[in-house]
């Protein structure tokens, strides 16, 4: 779950999350558009390259925050469960 009492500064900040998700969904459609006008492939595979990239970004953002947000807000055992959790997730990203 995204930390909503995120401050700007910190590791994940909501609004820039959502401008870079934004930002992906315009290169998104610019990808179909260059699917549609049947450009060159090498084009297009930089574009989704790109946008890949753009994705992973955000999801280490999150992860950063969540990790963050773990260490700050939790002690023990259960601080233990949800930073293996984020980090079992963190895997399946890269």
């Amino acid at each position: 779950m995204l930390n909503k009492n995120v401050k700007k500064g910190d590791a994940c900040d909501l609004n820039a999350i959502c401008i870079r998700l934004h930002r992906i969904n315009g290169q998104i459609s610019g990808i179909e558009k260059m699917l549609n006008e049947k450009r060159d492939y090498v084009d297009i595979i930089q574009q989704l390259v790109a946008a890949r990239e753009a994705m992973d970004k955000v999801a280490t953002l999150v992860l950063k925050s969540e990790a963050k947000g773990c260490l700050k807000n939790k002690k023990g055992a259960l601080a233990a469960k949800e930073l293996n959790k984020i980090v079992n997730t963190l895997f399946k990203v890269m």
